[in-house]
């Protein structure tokens, strides 16, 4: 899975890539100040959003080293399965924090 992020004029878009052979696009939403929400709006190899995909993708700013992403599958119009992740900077390299 590889998700790449940039700026599409003042909104925050992704393209999702898995191995499900489609690149579902989604644009950051409204939400609170610690978190970014993204919705899909089509994608490539997606025809239609009724076929099996990422929909959804949450980033949420748990503290200043934890960084919690949830990404909900979509099959036939419907949430099928939500998978949470969590990235933990190493507090031992020094690096600067994510907020």
């Amino acid at each position: 899975m590889l998700t790449a992020y940039c700026l599409d004029g003042g909104d925050l878009v992704l393209t999702h890539y898995r191995m499900l052979e489609n690149q579902p696009h989604m644009r950051a939403r409204s939400g609170p100040e610690d978190e970014i929400a993204f919705e899909c709006e089509g994608g490539g190899n997606l025809p239609a959003c009724r076929a099996q995909h990422m929909h959804r993708g949450r980033l949420r700013f748990a503290d200043d080293a934890t960084i919690r992403t949830t990404w909900t599958m979509f099959d036939a119009g419907e949430a099928v399965e939500e998978v949470t992740l969590v990235l933990e900077r190493d507090p031992d390299q020094g690096l600067p924090p994510y907020r």
